[in-house]
């Protein structure tokens, strides 16, 4: 049976093409949401060794292994982390103020983003996914 993973010299076009995407993203974004979303993706890049960058389900989203980690994206009133991951105790008590549903983490620009929140989930959700 073939394999259904591209030949390895479309992989550099594949990556060229999502690197393309996430710029079209950021520099679409509302120019209030920017810079706080570039700091958003600073801090999640810095929490999941080896990630690539590609545009899933129509946000930023940071790959390992070809499995989505983390999305993160930007909007008028605030920028947003998805999913929510599980959690307990200190961390769990941190994210419920942010939580908007079942898996977002939501946070208004009219306030400083808590950027050691957002490592702390990014490098859960990474975690999470080394162990799948």
């Amino acid at each position: 049976m073939a394999s259904k993973r591209p030949a390895p010299e479309n992989d550099d076009a594949e990556a060229a093409a999502d690197a393309a995407a996430v710029t079209a993203y950021l520099a679409a974004l509302p120019e209030r949401a920017r810079p706080v979303v570039a700091e958003l993706r600073r801090h999640l890049l810095a929490v999941v060794p080896g990630a690539q960058e590609a545009i899933r389900y129509g946000v930023p989203t940071l790959r390992v292994d070809g499995r989505n980690v983390v999305h993160y994206g930007g909007y008028a009133g605030h920028v947003a982390v998805y999913p929510v991951p599980e959690a307990d105790g200190e961390l769990a008590e941190r994210i419920s103020q942010f939580r908007a549903g079942k898996g977002t983490l939501r946070f208004p620009l009219n306030a400083p983003v808590p950027f050691d929140l957002v490592e702390q989930v990014g490098a859960a959700l990474y975690a999470r996914s080394r162990r799948r």
